[in-house]
């Protein structure tokens, strides 16, 4: 009986190692995942588009113009 209580300590104090452990892990896997997150928002960079715009309207017009475009 002797052994059984010994394998079940042993047992008991990997499954606590195995806790500890995988708790770090997901510590620092938290912390890679926001530390690569703001690396992307910073190194992203901002899009800039050039978007064209109407040349403005140079000559005025008058009713006759218009009467003979139509």
């Amino acid at each position: 009986m002797d052994t059984l209580t010994h394998k079940n300590n042993v047992i008991e104090a990997m499954v606590q190692a195995l806790k500890i452990e995988t708790e770090e892990l997901k510590r620092k896997f938290i912390l890679c995942k926001t530390t690569m997150c703001n690396w992307v928002l910073v190194v992203t960079p901002k899009h800039n588009i050039d978007v064209l715009k109407p040349k403005k309207f140079k000559w005025s017009r008058t009713a006759r113009d218009i009467d003979n475009f139509l």
